[in-house]
Order: structure tokens, then C-alpha cells, then sequence
């Protein structure tokens, strides 16, 4: 008897609900504010990207929890992209099992200093091994030179390093997007984001870059509008000068023919009485 409970001593038994149990977050704060910052921009610009898609999911500083039985095993990646799977579903993190034992097909880290040597390295082994993530990209913001991506090959089974193009982007088959960085203001920041292009090298805006563009749009069609508005006005003024002018013209017309009608007038009245006193003088004009 004494044996038996000496083997169950250790067995630990877990309730039916054990994953819905795991806590969504471990309440340690993000290093700096251009840390969150980066993640917010590529959690926005890909929902706005793939708006009318319903097959994907998008998670930024959320629990992996990737045992296939308790106890938990959890990583916590920055951003992360899983497809083929139910997009329309709300969750705070992400557990493998009870999703169909679906991996992130594309992951990104933002290196901080205390984090350095796990996103370079220690990830890479659970993010291939472990995940088999298709790609894997890391970068320090907002550092240039700390960019770098990786694709798992899976004949060789290793994760190899993605060759930048002469931008310094690179191409995410996963994505059909390029990954690089971009200069200029977002959040009030100024500074290099890791950001994604379209195969046109056009930027994926941000919803609020989208209503800024749209709205300069209507600014600069609003100026065409008033400007083609004032060209119309001083066109229709100047056609009504030159009525204004061409009306002149008649009525100075008509007054010079009034008077030479006036004239002729009475330059007949004038033979007309010529003619009569010299009829009275018995003069024939004939």
C-alpha cells in the first residue's frame, strides 16, 4: 500500500479546462514605447491589408502555447501571423492544440538588450524545430543594421538567412509582401519601422495613413475644383465684358445709323422744299 501511494505521489492531474486556465499574459511591460509602437504598426497594417480576408489571424505580445500535453509550454512573440485558419474568432492567446495544432507560418521579434541573445538564437531553435515556422524575422528598433530575416528549409531542416534586395527588403512568400524599413513619422515618432510594400514597392499604409492620403486627395481636388470654378467665373466674366462691349458696339451702330438716317432725312426734306420754290418760280428740274 505504501508503494502504490509512493507512485501516485507525484502524478499531477489536470483539469478538462487546463488550457483555458493559462494565464494571456505575464504583465511584464514592453522594454520602450517604439517597441509596442512597431508591433501596433504591422498588427494594423496587415488587418487593413487583408481586410476582406476571413482566413487568418494576427496576434502582437501574445502567448504561444505549443505542448501537445500539459504541462504548458509557452513562447511570447512580438508579432505573429497564422493562415488557414479561423479569422473571425476573438482570442487572447494562441494554444496549438486547440487549433487544430496550427503554427504561426510568420513570426517577427523586436530586439531589445535583454532580449538579444533569445531572438537571435534561442528562438530560432523553437521557432524551426519546435514551430517549423516558414519565416522568421527579427529587428531592433530603430537600428538599421539589426535587420534580418530567416526561412526555414525544409529538406535541411535549419532555418537559412534571407538575402536583403538593393532596397534592403525582403520578399515573404507567406505574405506575397515585401518586409523592409521605412523612414518617417508614425505614433509622432520619428524613426526607421519595419514596415510591409506591396510587389508594386508601394507602402501598406496604416488606416489612419489611408484617411490622411484620402483626405489631402480631397483637399487637392477640393483646390483643382475652386480653381477650375474661378476660371469659369473669370471666363464667364470676360464673356459678358465682351457682350457688355459688343452690345456698345451695336448701339453706337444703331446711333450712327439713326443719324445718317436723320441726316438723309433731312437732306430730303431740304430737296424736297428746293423743289417747290423752284417750281413756284416756274423753274422745271426736269
Amino acid at each position: 500500500m505504501q508503494e502504490t501511494l509512493l507512485l501516485t505521489k507525484n502524478i499531477e492531474i489536470y483539469p478538462p479546462d487546463y488550457d483555458d486556465l493559462l494565464p494571456d499574459t505575464d504583465d511584464v511591460p514592453l522594454e520602450n514605447p517604439e517597441h509596442l509602437d512597431s508591433i501596433a504598426v504591422l498588427l494594423y497594417s496587415i488587418r487593413e491589408y487583408w481586410k476582406d480576408k476571413d482566413d487568418f489571424f494576427a496576434g502582437g505580445n501574445m502567448f504561444i502555447y505549443y505542448h501537445s500535453e500539459p504541462p504548458a509550454k509557452s513562447v511570447g512573440p512580438d508579432f505573429f501571423i497564422v493562415k488557414g485558419i479561423d479569422g473571425t474568432k476573438k482570442r487572447l492567446k494562441w494554444v496549438v492544440r486547440k487549433e487544430g495544432f496550427c503554427y504561426p507560418n510568420f513570426i517577427v521579434e523586436f530586439i531589445s538588450p535583454s532580449s538579444k541573445k533569445k531572438d537571435r538564437v534561442d528562438n530560432l531553435k523553437i521557432y524551426g524545430n519546435d514551430f517549423h515556422t516558414p519565416e522568421y524575422y527579427v529587428y531592433y528598433p530603430f537600428r538599421e543594421n539589426t535587420f534580418q530575416g530567416w526561412r526555414w528549409d525544409y529538406d535541411l531542416e535549419v532555418y537559412k538567412e534571407e538575402k536583403k534586395d538593393s532596397r534592403g527588403w525582403i520578399y515573404s512568400k507567406e505574405l506575397g509582401l515585401y518586409v523592409g524599413l521605412w523612414e518617417g513619422k508614425v505614433f509622432e515618432t520619428v524613426g526607421k519601422w519595419l514596415r510591409l510594400f506591396d510587389k508594386a514597392g508601394n507602402l501598406v499604409l496604416l488606416p489612419d495613413e489611408k484617411e490622411r492620403i484620402i483626405a489631402e486627395k480631397e483637399k487637392i481636388k477640393a483646390k483643382k475644383e475652386k480653381v477650375k470654378a474661378n476660371k469659369e467665373k473669370e471666363r464667364a466674366n470676360k464673356e459678358k465684358e465682351r457682350a457688355n462691349k459688343e452690345k456698345e458696339r451695336a448701339n453706337k451702330e444703331k446711333e450712327r445709323a439713326d443719324k445718317e438716317k436723320e441726316r438723309a432725312d433731312k437732306e430730303k426734306e431740304r430737296a424736297q422744299t428746293l423743289a417747290l420754290k423752284l417750281k413756284e418760280l416756274g423753274v422745271s428740274i426736269d
